[in-house]
């Protein structure tokens, strides 16, 4: 199974007020995203972090990353610096990426997946779809376009097939390109 998140912000206090989590303390918050992803996620699966994994560089988040299941991706963020970046936790790390999945209709659909929300991305115009972070819920979701953060998905990571169900909910994806310069 394929599983999306970003921004959790481990052992950031300040991230708390500043997207009205619900948590007393950072130590409190990294508990549950912690619990949350374990009971989600197995060792088989295959999860897609897409930046801002941690605000402190320490032994304990090198240990709760190294101690979290999952063949672990890392799309880099503003907050990931060379430390989360360098964790040997990480099958890979990149800026961007793309993948290529078998939706549940039938056929193959494009994921552009980034820390930051695109206006246009690849085959945008063509159903392709723009996972991202870094907004904390602040930009309204489409049909082509979500973010994956933690404050978005009920702090904890979100499966492909949860993706498409809650894309399809969301309304059309207004392009803005230069096609539409007179």
């Amino acid at each position: 199974m394929i599983f999306f998140t970003s921004d959790t912000h481990f052992q950031h206090a300040r991230i708390i007020p500043f997207s009205r989590r619900p948590f007393a303390s950072a130590d409190e918050m990294d508990d549950v995203l912690v619990r949350n992803w374990r009971e989600r996620i197995t060792d088989d699966d295959v999860v897609y972090h897409l930046g801002d994994v941690t605000w402190k560089w320490n032994a304990r988040i090198r240990a709760m990353l190294d101690g979290l299941p999952g063949v672990k991706h890392l799309i880099v963020g503003n907050h990931d610096h060379s430390n989360t970046r360098g964790a040997a936790a990480w099958a890979s790390v990149q800026s961007y990426a793309e993948l290529a999945v078998d939706v549940p209709e039938g056929g193959r659909r494009l994921i552009v997946l980034c820390h930051y929300p695109f206006a246009v991305w690849r085959d945008s115009h063509h159903g392709s779809i723009n996972l991202h972070g870094h907004v904390h819920g602040r930009f309204q979701p489409t049909a082509q376009q979500m973010d994956v953060g933690v404050d978005c998905t009920d702090y904890a990571p979100i499966t492909l097939p949860e993706v498409l169900t809650r894309l399809a909910t969301y309304p059309a994806h207004v392009h803005r390109d230069l096609e539409e310069l007179p």
